[in-house]
């Protein structure tokens, strides 16, 4: 069973940008812990975040996520 969102070797890797999303992030991660668990496959996520001035940092934190800041604004320069 894979729980962290960060493993050494991932199955698979997940991209999210992310600019002020505190009421959405949380429901996304656990939907991918989720996943990891049922699918028994390890998911590694990668926040990309834009300057949020929310706790979408905490939370993304707080699942164990990959956080970079990216100071260049958009979905294009997250990814």
């Amino acid at each position: 069973m894979h729980n962290s969102l960060s493993p050494p070797k991932p199955d698979l890797t997940v991209v999210i940008p992310c600019l002020n999303e505190e009421d959405t992030l949380g429901i996304c991660l656990t939907k991918l812990q989720d996943v990891s668990k049922h699918e028994d496959i390890s998911i590694e996520v990668i926040v990309a975040d834009n300057g949020s001035v929310d706790k979408s940092c905490e939370i993304a934190s707080t699942y164990s996520a990959k956080l970079v800041h990216v100071s260049e604004k958009g979905y294009g320069a997250a990814i």
